[in-house]
């Protein structure tokens, strides 16, 4: 039996808070994804303040970082409050510990971390501002803050039902201040009603893109490379996470094909930066001098990037080992791509089928084999009236993939 959240006035939700489990500041997709949701929400007329743990693996850029609203690009007047991890598990990057902490986790089925849990006082945390409703990315918080009662969205992109913190999040699912889950394919969502949640109570929706990272229609491209210290040269670009899985590899074999065209030069910005260093150290090896491997930059760096660049990549694998569902991604990048006003070449995919039109607003190679990637992306390079108007096309799309539109449709689909 669904429980009714009788006390909630459901059409005057004025504040929200933000929860996530931790990667805040980092360059994880995920952590730009919470930032921009806060920033949407508070477009969109709630009053946005966002929660986090923070990790032994965060600590160092907390420090570093002047201004984490600037990072992400999101206005000043939005608190971030964060909860320091003081469990063991603050440890987990440090070898041999890192060891230990993966040996309980197996022998716990992952229990060990509800021990001195600091989603748990983030959780608190939230209660005593007592938002009107909570957006989270997170289960263990979820968990608390239903328990007690609190108006709460899991948005969750897991697509196999196996985790513990996930399953024992959802047998509150019942409960009225479980309001539901978003998510980003409709096979997730058929898993999870498999599992007995309601289809009430399931939204799904396309990951988006800021407003304010749609490009201009004119800017000075010139002026942009300069700030960028880029080459004046034709920029083959990928921007993104350096991660297994996200085709850096096939981008260099194409660089190594198109080495004879001396007008061209591979730009690849991301990370993390022990990632890009290998890759610079590759490169080297291999005397890919027509590549230049960036690094990580914050995400309103990548923006400049995007608009940057000639040409933009999208050649993901569909590996197992990988940080992402293959068959069910919404990928951040593909609608950033999109947003930047560059022409876009990209292999198929299940994402791209969805999102993308081969000739209409992008070119999409049948797979990740180098010689039709390289083909498409001269193709893109020699006839750039063509790849113009693909360009605009695509840009023209994204405006139904915006964060704002996102969280309108959230707000919509779970309170109003």
């Amino acid at each position: 039996m669904v429980e009714r959240l009788d006390h909630m006035e459901t059409n005057t939700a004025k504040s929200i808070a933000i929860v996530t489990s931790g990667h805040i500041p980092s360059y994880w997709a995920h952590s730009i994804n919470t930032a921009k949701h806060a920033k949407g929400f508070g477009d969109i007329g709630l009053k946005p303040t966002i929660f986090s743990v923070l990790h032994r693996s965060e600590y160092s850029m907390f420090r570093a970082l002047s201004s984490m609203h600037q990072f992400y690009g999101i206005p000043e007047s939005i608190p971030i409050h964060l909860v320091r991890d003081h469990s063991l598990y603050y440890y987990r990057d440090m070898f041999p510990l890192s060891w230990a902490l993966t040996a309980l986790d197996k022998v716990s089925g992952l229990k060990a971390r509800y021990f001195h849990d600091p989603e748990v006082e983030l959780a608190q945390q939230v209660i005593k501002l007592k938002p009107d409703l909570v957006y989270a990315r997170t289960y263990r918080a979820v968990y608390t803050l239903v328990k007690n009662g609190i108006p709460t969205i899991m948005e969750t992109h897991r697509a196999a039902l196996d985790h513990p913190h996930l399953l024992r999040t959802l047998s509150l699912s019942q409960k009225a201040a479980f309001l539901g889950i978003t998510t980003i394919h409709e096979s997730i969502r058929d898993r999870y009603m498999d599992a007995g949640i309601p289809a009430s109570k399931i939204l799904v929706a396309e990951d988006a893109v800021d407003e304010e990272d749609i490009a201009p229609e004119t800017f000075n491209l010139t002026a942009l490379r300069n700030e960028l210290s880029l080459p004046s040269k034709r920029l083959v670009m990928y921007v993104g996470s350096l991660h297994h899985g996200k085709g850096i590899p096939t981008i260099l074999d194409m660089a190594e094909r198109m080495r004879s065209r001396r007008d061209v030069t591979y730009v690849v910005v991301g990370g993390p930066t022990r990632t890009a260093n290998s890759y610079r150290r590759m490169c080297s090896s291999r005397n890919l001098s027509n590549v230049k491997i960036i690094g990580p930059v914050p995400p309103k760096q990548a923006v400049k990037y995007r608009q940057a660049a000639d040409v933009l990549l999208l050649c993901p694998e569909d590996l197992k080992r990988s940080v992402m569902d293959y068959d069910t991604t919404s990928p951040l990048k593909l609608f950033e791509y999109m947003a930047s006003g560059t022409p876009i070449v990209a292999t198929s995919s299940p994402a791209t089928s969805r999102i993308l039109e081969h000739n209409k607003d992008s070119l999409i190679a049948n797979s990740n084999m180098v010689e039709e990637l390289v083909a498409l992306t001269n193709s893109t390079l020699d006839n750039t009236a063509a790849a113009k108007q693909r360009a605009t096309c695509a840009k023209q799309k994204i405006y139904q993939f915006t964060y704002q539109q996102r969280c309108q449709k959230i707000l919509n689909f779970f309170v109003l």
